[in-house]
């Protein structure tokens, strides 16, 4: 299903955090997600569907690379291709360069989308998440 994407106003903040509420494993809270709309590195960007913000996806551009630090897809638009807009839109809007991210090695679906963008995973970051679960670094090199 094609969705909406368009920058994030603050305006979306509340429906971005419930998104990260329901949908993220100790996601972001809304004071972090708040405070990306005042950091001039990062891109929000949120997909809408049927006038509803849907997911959203933050990034940062750094020293020419794109560094992806969320995306997150509300549970009930899942597995309809909106995280790959979504990411898609990002890479585009950061302009070119290599892209890179962090992924719990336990999202399976999040890899396999990845993957199929062409990732690749490079590295590992023990322990990474505030559970204690590690994160696969994942690249992709663009021109």
């Amino acid at each position: 299903m094609q969705a909406q994407i368009r920058p994030a106003v603050p305006s979306d903040l509340d429906a971005i955090a419930a998104i990260e509420d329901a949908g993220m494993r100790n996601g972001w809270n809304r004071a972090q997600l708040a405070e990306e709309f005042g950091n001039s590195k990062s891109r929000i960007l949120v997909a809408r569907l049927k006038g509803q913000v849907a997911g959203h996806v933050v990034g940062w551009r750094i020293a020419g690379e794109v560094h992806i630090l969320d995306v997150c897809v509300a549970p009930s638009a899942r597995r309809q291709g909106i995280g790959k807009q979504l990411v898609s839109a990002l890479l585009k809007a950061c302009g070119p360069g290599d892209a890179l991210l962090e992924v719990r090695k336990s999202n399976v679906p999040a890899i396999a989308l990845y993957t199929r963008m062409g990732f690749e995973e490079v590295g590992r970051r023990p322990r990474y998440y505030s559970d204690g679960e590690d994160a696969l670094l994942m690249t992709l090199e663009r021109p």
